[in-house]
């Protein structure tokens, strides 16, 4: 099913988030939740600032899914949050702070 940003599918109160540390790295991850994603396994981390100032990523796992697919699945997720959120976040700190 493609992505409609106006379904009321992905309206903030149905996506969650589960914290994860890392146990020997410390790298935190936020595990997303939400009816749309399937089986698949999306989640945000923390990266260096990029040359866009971005400090998060979205990264994702499906082993029925293709690398092409799965970008697609990510591209979807970032439109969502963007939504949720009323502009594109930048930092970690802020997509944290979105899933409070």
């Amino acid at each position: 099913m493609a992505y409609d940003a106006n379904q009321p599918r992905d309206d903030h109160g149905r996506w969650t988030a589960n914290t994860w540390t890392h146990p020997s790295t410390g790298q935190q991850r936020l595990y997303l939740n939400h009816p749309s994603l399937g089986q698949s396994k999306v989640w945000l981390e923390e990266q260096p600032k990029d040359s866009f100032g971005d400090t998060w990523v979205i990264r994702s796992r499906n082993i029925m899914k293709n690398r092409s697919e799965l970008r697609n699945l990510e591209n979807e997720v970032e439109a969502a949050i963007t939504k949720m959120a009323g502009r594109r976040l930048k930092t970690w700190q802020e997509v944290k702070e979105l899933f409070k």
